[in-house]
């Protein structure tokens, strides 16, 4: 099967993202520097064309416009994969403005909640490797 070019940037893109959102945090935890415009640059890319990509791959394939069968599990995974990757994207939102808020203030929010924040990593990590399993699956096996 031949794998559509958006589909392999988007792959890429999230690899990407999903380093950088490592290293805001990182940085963040462990210099105390939040590094504000390279957040919200990364939550504007991330809605501006991850998000819409996403979308747009839900209305093909309820279209009919698919040219691959699903299988139940690839169904599944599709559909957690999907779920998942906005809610964690609203999390991502939500976890960049209060951290920008509070690291303005001279507050090390990321390592003053350690534990929600390995949670959020983790959390991310599933989002990301569900993708990509669904990529192999659906593209490469």
């Amino acid at each position: 099967m031949i794998i559509p070019f958006w589909s392999m940037v988007t792959l890429g893109t999230e690899l990407i993202v999903t380093a950088l959102v490592y290293f805001i945090i990182y940085d963040a935890y462990t210099r105390g520097i939040f590094r504000r415009s390279m957040a919200f640059g990364v939550l504007i890319y991330e809605a501006l064309f991850n998000i819409t990509y996403m979308i747009s791959r839900i209305i093909q394939s309820s279209s009919g416009s698919s040219t691959k069968i699903l299988t139940p599990y690839d169904s599944g995974l599709a559909i957690f994969h999907g779920v998942f990757s906005l809610l964690m994207f609203f999390s991502l939102i939500v976890f960049f403005i209060i951290a920008a808020r509070e690291y303005a203030r001279g507050n090390q929010y990321f390592r003053a909640h350690t534990k929600l924040t390995i949670l959020f990593l983790l959390a991310w990590a599933v989002s990301v490797l569900s993708g990509i399993l669904f990529f192999v699956k659906l593209y490469l096996l």
